[in-house]
């Protein structure tokens, strides 16, 4: 099942943003729309280069929106623009992630995007110094920089409001220091906290299991639960030492359970973002990694397949593990993510700011309204044809709230599918999807509805 990292957004009616990517995409993007004119049609698409997938996903998308929009101007950015320029030469508006920079940076851009979410996001760093084996963002984002502390409060005090959540992130956050002030990261989120009091909790992303600052990180939290949502992601990557050390990481299997433990001492719950089929893993490297997380049982986890990124050491490694390989250990760490209890304070706490856990929420919502418009002989169902293109920019101009959007899986292009499904999830989210699949096509029909709220059928 296949899953990226989509979401629109707006300004007002004539500027759209779109960002394929990470948290620090998404706040580009907003800091970007909000350097244009307010009277433009314009159309703000952020590229992500993560992983390979990630250039279907924006070729697929960015067809979508030029198709649909063509009086709109369309604005084309971000780390694929960097990664690969010749695949944005057509476009008219094309800028590097250096040239998002220097837009953004002119002046302090305001962050005006309406979102129906109290969510500020906070870039306070960017690029990353290290070179792990597997990741090319090093090459993409530029040299590390820290968002000198003055600005960090200017910004924070002019944006925060009542109920407020701010989150702040950074390409690699615990490379944070401010030359000014001397602050590191733990620094300056304890100034943040004292000197604007009303800043609300605060989140954020992701944070390599550093062995000292991150303690500190767990620390501060767990002092300060009125100013943080008590939940901390950390960049795992493997449980297997042999594999860190070939994906050069800096932490060590040990360092992780030492925070682990601490963590559980200041009640602040963890997550990971893990990647399975890395080369050279084995069976029982991979065992590893599944008997860390069955031990620690992290709340959350975001696990990704390796993906082979042209530029990187970890490109040309031998022993590429198999694709399949690859889907089972992947299907393999969500089955026993699946099965891991979910109760307690820890879970509850972190449950009342997660968007993930209302999944079941939304999918009830949506199967509710379908059968009301039913009831109420108002449906209007249309059905749209994955497989071209036309019809799929149809249901994006002429739905409105009483259709019901019919679409049939087509298992041979099921990622581009998926792309789609997930895509009608983010930029039409009160549109109910029913997705038809074949009679004789085996999918996890429940997950399938939970991942991307719609409602599952099978063909007669």
């Amino acid at each position: 099942m296949h899953i990226f990292n989509y979401l629109y957004q707006h300004i007002n009616d004539n500027i759209q943003i779109h960002t394929n990517g990470c948290d620090i995409c998404i706040h580009d993007a907003r800091k970007f729309a909000n350097t244009l004119p307010k009277d433009e049609k314009a159309i703000v698409y952020n590229t992500c280069s993560v992983f390979g997938i990630r250039e279907l996903e924006n070729k697929l998308i960015l067809e979508l929106l030029q198709k649909a929009y063509p009086d709109y101007k369309l604005y084309v950015l971000g780390c694929d623009v960097t990664n690969n320029p010749e695949n944005y030469r057509k476009y008219d508006n094309v800028f590097p992630n250096e040239e998002v920079q220097e837009a953004i940076e002119k002046d302090n851009i305001e962050d005006s995007v309406q979102t129906n979410e109290p969510l500020i996001y906070i870039k306070v760093q960017d690029g990353c110094p290290h070179k792990c084996s597997f990741c090319i963002i090093n090459q993409l984002r530029g040299k590390p920089y820290s968002v000198p502390y003055r600005r960090i409060v200017e910004t924070v005090t002019q944006q925060v409001t009542e109920n407020s959540r701010v989150e702040i992130a950074g390409t690699e956050l615990t490379c944070y220091y401010d030359e000014e002030t001397g602050y590191n990261l733990v620094g300056m989120l304890q100034h943040l906290i004292e000197d604007v009091p009303n800043i609300g909790r605060i989140t954020l992303t992701s944070v390599d299991p550093h062995p000292h600052l991150t303690k500190d990180l767990i620390r501060l939290i767990g002092n300060n639960k009125d100013k943080f949502v008590p939940h901390l992601v950390l960049a795992v990557q493997s449980g297997s030492d042999k594999i860190l050390k070939l994906m050069n990481r800096r932490h060590t299997v040990a360092e992780v359970r030492e925070l682990h433990e601490l963590a559980s001492i200041y009640q602040v719950s963890l997550g990971w973002d893990i990647i399975v089929g890395f080369p050279g893993e084995t069976t029982s490297d991979f065992r590893e990694t599944f008997n860390l997380m069955r031990e620690l049982k992290p709340l959350t986890q975001t696990i990704f397949e390796y993906s082979p990124r042209k530029g990187t050491p970890a490109y040309n490694m031998p022993d590429q593990v198999p694709q399949s390989d690859k889907d089972r250990r992947l299907y393999l760490l969500r089955w026993l993510m699946s099965n891991f209890k979910k109760d307690g304070e820890l879970y509850k706490s972190y449950a009342e700011y997660s968007e993930e856990l209302t999944r079941y929420e939304q999918l009830s919502y949506i199967k509710r309204k379908i059968l009301q418009m039913s009831y109420n002989d108002i449906v209007k169902e249309k059905d749209v044809d994955l497989n071209n293109v036309d019809s799929i920019v149809d249901a994006m101009l002429t739905s409105d709230k009483y259709t019901v959007l019919h679409m049939k899986f087509i298992p041979e292009k099921a990622v581009e599918c998926e792309i789609y499904i997930n895509f009608f999830k983010e930029f039409m989210p009160d549109i109910p999807v029913m997705v038809i699949m074949p009679k004789d096509y085996k999918e996890d029909y429940e997950k399938f509805e939970k991942v991307y709220h719609c409602v599952v059928m099978k063909e007669c």
